[in-house]
């Protein structure tokens, strides 16, 4: 019988309404540029994001969370032509994610196992597959609205960043945050909570989490995730191949030593695993054949 007690206790912290009666007295709207609540602003309204994150962790499944499949995208802005510095920019916006100590939390989209991984307006075309605990989840990303994509994981603003990025891409794959451009220990947390059809899309269990990706237009979900480790990087079929074509040889170039150095695999949006050495070779024999056009009288 105390077992049975337990089981029901539990069912019914682990809900969807016993979040939103946990947090009803909580409403802020924070500026979504100042992800570390620095500002004046932010050191108010940041107990009210601690406390959002608090109840979510006590009701919510964490075992469901546990199984999905978490991908963090790099926005689709970053993976095509920059006029001032194209390799550079669209480069280093992609090592930065590996520069980051595995314990600052990121912004990542999940997906049931059982599901097909679809493309999501804004993102969807290349990212990376990680593990980690799962700290606070939503079934659209503009109800926790975490922070600016791009460079939200850094302690730089977006212009601040991309100034530095143009210098020069970053090549280093460390993880020991000595960086300065990044913080250890760095948490996400909602910019803004109280609206009511924001907090109707937040995610505690398996009732209250989907995938809402109908169409091209979807937004994604999102999830904030802990202590993660990258496995595998992802792409899409459509933009791989349009990498291996002129003019976007030299920063597929770029992209398959990443991906070579990482030493992890690299699969497409059905998880199907990609030869990087077919790819490598492939890839060579373009890139020779357009020098030999380039010096040609």
């Amino acid at each position: 019988m105390n077992r049975l007690r337990k089981l029901i206790k539990e069912i019914l912290l682990e809900s969807l309404e016993s979040f939103k009666d946990a947090t009803a007295d909580i409403s802020f709207d924070h500026d979504k540029k100042d992800p570390y609540f620095k500002t004046d602003l932010g050191r108010e309204n940041v107990k009210k994001a601690r406390a959002v994150k608090q109840a979510w962790a006590a009701h919510s499944d964490r075992e469901f969370f546990k199984d999905l499949i978490k991908i963090h995208w790099f926005s689709n802005q970053h993976m095509f032509y920059h006029r001032k510095s194209p390799v550079n920019i669209w480069l280093s916006l992609v090592m930065n994610f590996f520069k980051m100590p595995h314990d600052n939390e990121i912004s990542v989209c999940g997906y049931r196992k059982d599901k097909d991984i679809p493309i999501i307006l804004g993102w969807g075309k290349l990212g990376v597959e990680v593990q980690g605990w799962t700290t606070l989840a939503a079934n659209e990303m503009d109800s926790i609205a975490s922070g600016y994509h791009g460079s939200s994981d850094t302690d730089e603003d977006s212009e601040a960043l991309r100034a530095r990025i143009a210098k020069g891409p970053i090549t280093s794959f460390r993880n020991d945050g000595s960086s300065p451009s990044f913080k250890k220990n760095v948490s996400r947390r909602p910019s803004r909570f109280g609206d009511p059809y924001a907090v109707d899309q937040y995610a505690l269990d398996a009732n209250s989490f989907e995938t809402r990706f109908a169409d091209s237009y979807s937004p994604g979900n999102e999830l904030i995730i802990d202590h993660w480790t990258p496995i595998r990087w992802v792409i899409e079929q459509e933009y791989l191949t349009s990498l291996m074509r002129r003019p976007n040889l030299e920063k597929m170039n770029a992209l398959l030593s990443l991906i070579e150095k990482s030493n992890l695999p690299l699969v497409d949006l059905s998880l199907t695993t990609i030869d990087t050495k077919e790819l490598r070779t492939m890839l060579d024999k373009k890139l020779k054949a357009d020098m030999k056009r380039i010096a040609a009288p």
